[in-house]
C-alpha cells in the first residue's frame, strides 16, 4: 500500500512539469503556426497593421513561451541565470501584448473607417504609407513607455525582479493598468 501511495505521490509531483512541457509545446507550436498563417494571410499592403501584429505575436510566442517551457517544464532557469534574458523576457512579456493589441485596435478602426458613409472618414482608411508609419510609431511609443524594464530589471538571488522596492510597486501598477484595465476599457469604448 505504501508503494502505491508513493508512486501516486511521485506522479502528482511530476504532473505540473509534464503539463508545462507538453501543453506548453502544444501552445508554442500552434501559436507559431497561427502567427505564420496570419503573416501569410495578411501580407497584403492593405492589412499592414494585422501583418505587423502577426509578426509581434510570433516573437511573443517564440521568446516568452520558450523561456516559460524551459523554466517551468525542463527546470532550466535561463531568466534567473542570465541578466540579458531576464530583462528581455520582462520587456517582451508586456511590450508584445501591448503592441499586438494596439495594432489590432488600429486595424479595427481602419476597417470601421472604410465602412463609413461620409467620404471624409473613408479617406482615412486603407492608407498604406500611413499604416507603415503608424506601425513604427506604435512600436516606438510602447518601447518608450515600457523600455524601463530593459534597464531596471535584474537577475538576483535566483529571481528575475525589479531593482528597487519603489520601482517594484510602480511596475506592478503600470502592468495592472496596461494589461488588466486598459484593454477592456478600449474594447468597450470601441464597441460603441
Amino acid at each position: 500500500m505504501n508503494n502505491t501511495s508513493s508512486s501516486i505521490s511521485s506522479a502528482l509531483m511530476a504532473a505540473p512539469y509534464q503539463l508545462n512541457i507538453w501543453f506548453g509545446i502544444f501552445l508554442w507550436v500552434t501559436g507559431n503556426l497561427g502567427s505564420i498563417g496570419n503573416m501569410l494571410v495578411f501580407r497584403s499592403p492593405t492589412f499592414r497593421n494585422l501583418f505587423s501584429e502577426a509578426i509581434c505575436d510570433f516573437f511573443y510566442f517564440y521568446f516568452v513561451l520558450t523561456t516559460r517551457i524551459l523554466q517551468k517544464g525542463f527546470q532550466v532557469h535561463v531568466t534567473t541565470r542570465y541578466d540579458v534574458i531576464c530583462k528581455l523576457r520582462q520587456f517582451f512579456s508586456v511590450w508584445g501584448n501591448q503592441v499586438s493589441f494596439t495594432l489590432f485596435s488600429l486595424a479595427t478602426i481602419d476597417r470601421l473607417l472604410s465602412a463609413q458613409r461620409a467620404n471624409i472618414y473613408r479617406q482615412w482608411s486603407n492608407r498604406i504609407p500611413l499604416a507603415y508609419k503608424v506601425c513604427m510609431v506604435c512600436a516606438l511609443i510602447w518601447l518608450l513607455f515600457i523600455g524601463h524594464r530593459l534597464i531596471l530589471y535584474k537577475a538576483k538571488n535566483g529571481k528575475c525582479a525589479p531593482r528597487s522596492e519603489f520601482y517594484a510597486y510602480f511596475d506592478n501598477y503600470i502592468e495592472i493598468a496596461l494589461t488588466a484595465i486598459c484593454p477592456p476599457v478600449v474594447m468597450i469604448v470601441r464597441a460603441y
